[in-house]
């Protein structure tokens, strides 16, 4: 029948051909999305370690600073406002009269300081006890707080004080404490750095940090990343390559710092 008009449709070679170019098209959309996603889970990773190596920075230098500190020091000597007895009791500390730093170990150190006044708080945020004496400024004390600063089994910054132990950030794979001491004839000069327990005598005058970060998220590098932070860590700290255990993946990063005892002065 003349003018009939005739309807096809999609062949099978038409068909194949628009299936291979959405395929295509997925795939490219598939790993542009990807990408993304592991750009994203990357600068994630480092922010991480950024913000957990600022909040270990600025809380050691806080904590740091206050060692010593006497509300009376004309009236009172070292070992007249800390006395061996003072400042509570935190498991591990045992101060000699007189000591405002203790070195624990690599990892580990207790410090004590003299309360500025009632809203003072600890390391816990925990307040000053309610003493009388501590309303007046300049008044002499024998109220210490005593804190022990340390790296926690499970890769936290912990903090112990006479009220409590609490971790305050985690992501830590190692930290390493040093102590900067003087010599008896110049002891407010730093001499050395020591990676131990000071000689008895020997004024300490600072202390030196270094800690090696890692974020939680995982599969973010390659292996050759953990190669190089654990060479640089070993270069930097004296850690044997045990010491960074656990890796899959993460992102790494390295922070030190010295926090000067401004407060330890004859």
């Amino acid at each position: 029948m003349e003018g009939r008009h005739h309807q096809r449709g999609l062949s099978l070679v038409e068909l194949m051909i628009a299936l291979a170019l959405s395929s295509f098209l997925i795939l490219g959309i598939t790993q542009v999305y990807l990408d993304n996603q592991r750009t994203y889970l990357f600068q994630q990773g480092q922010l991480q370690n950024q913000e957990n190596r600022r909040f270990v920075s600025l809380f050691l230098q806080q904590e740091l600073g206050k060692v010593g500190y006497r509300r009376n020091p004309l009236a009172q000597d070292m070992e007249a406002a800390f006395s061996g007895a003072s400042g509570g009791i935190v498991k591990g500390c045992s101060f000699a009269p007189g000591q405002a730093v203790q070195y624990l170990g690599r990892s580990a150190l207790c410090i004590r300081y003299q309360p500025r006044d009632r809203s003072d708080r600890d390391c816990l945020g925990n307040r000053a006890p309610n003493l009388a004496e501590l309303a007046e400024p300049y008044v002499s004390t024998q109220v210490a707080v005593v804190e022990k600063i340390y790296l926690g089994s499970a890769g936290d910054l912990r903090c112990a004080s006479a009220q409590g132990d609490e971790a305050l950030v985690d992501g830590l794979v190692d930290l390493v404490f040093q102590v900067a001491v003087a010599s008896v004839a110049q002891p407010r000069e730093l001499a050395r750095y020591v990676s131990g327990a000071p000689e008895e005598g020997q004024p300490v005058v600072g202390v030196g940090y270094k800690v090696l970060l890692r974020s939680s998220g995982r599969n973010l590098r390659d292996a050759v990343g953990k190669a190089t932070a654990v060479a640089d860590w070993k270069l930097l700290s004296g850690a044997e390559a045990s010491a960074v255990s656990g890796d899959a993946g993460q992102l790494y990063q390295v922070s030190q710092g010295t926090v000067m005892l401004r407060n330890l002065m004859p």
